[in-house]
């Protein structure tokens, strides 16, 4: 029963990943923290995981979710872009800092895969019967 529940507990990131991959195609997931001075938006958006964090833009604390339909051409938001992978920083005059990455969701999805796969690889195996081991001295004088 341990194994199991260890087991779903591990690979329950690997499947919600997968799962918001294959939404992403379709619809544009957005969930963002606002704060006074740094604000934080995670999106995954047509096979990619985009996140923009803002500099010197004050605005309300908060969290917030917001769906949109998915952008295609997301990755065409980043200056450098190589395989999937973009980086981008934009410098408002005199505020905010823009910082974007973008992450291909395969990368990420294989990124959060290992640790399950690690751990099942170093699970120790149990031996079947029963263990031998070399007989005392004492048992065999006895008789």
């Amino acid at each position: 029963m341990r194994f199991w529940l260890r087991w779903a507990i591990v690979t329950l990131p690997v499947v919600a990943l997968v799962l918001l991959w294959v939404q992403s195609y379709w619809y544009q997931a957005n969930f963002m923290r606002y704060g006074r001075f740094l604000n934080f938006n995670s999106r995954f958006d047509y096979g990619s995981l985009m996140i923009v964090v803002v500099r010197g833009q004050p605005l309300r604390e908060g969290w917030a979710y917001k769906r949109f339909p998915a952008d295609k051409d997301s990755i065409a938001l980043t200056a450098h872009h190589f395989l999937g992978f973009g980086y981008a920083r934009n410098l408002g005059n005199p505020l905010p800092i823009q910082t974007i990455v973008v992450m291909p969701m395969w990368f990420v999805t294989v990124l959060v895969a290992i640790p399950p796969l690690w751990l099942h690889r170093q699970r120790k195996r149990r031996t079947t019967g029963f263990p031998v081991g070399p007989l005392d001295s004492e048992t065999t004088s006895s008789a």
